[in-house]
């Protein structure tokens, strides 16, 4: 599954359906930015929208995956850029070279 941030606002990344839904709400055309997963890289908290210094049974969200210690099943991974740029309108999806 490819991901994307809108190269104006790379706050959050996002499945590509969730800017087609966007064209569909009246946008002509949104620039995007690929991203990937940064597998061993810095963890991202699904339930505060952050890269926390710190995760553990002292967070009020801390939910263990095997249910009794260790990775909480919010923290993900983080995303970088692949440096592809991408043009999206209600036709089609091209990269920009």
């Amino acid at each position: 599954m490819k991901y994307f941030v809108d190269a104006s606002d790379d706050e959050y990344v996002w499945h590509l359906t969730m800017f087609r839904d966007r064209i569909l709400d009246g946008e002509e055309e949104i620039i995007l930015l690929e991203m990937k997963r940064d597998i061993g890289g810095e963890m991202f908290c699904q339930e505060f929208f952050d890269f926390p210094n710190a995760c553990g049974a002292h967070c009020p969200y801390y939910h263990p995956c095997n249910g009794v210690s260790g990775r909480c099943r919010h923290l993900k991974n983080g995303f970088i850029g692949t440096g592809r740029k991408f043009r999206l309108t209600a036709e089609k999806l091209e990269e920009i070279t």
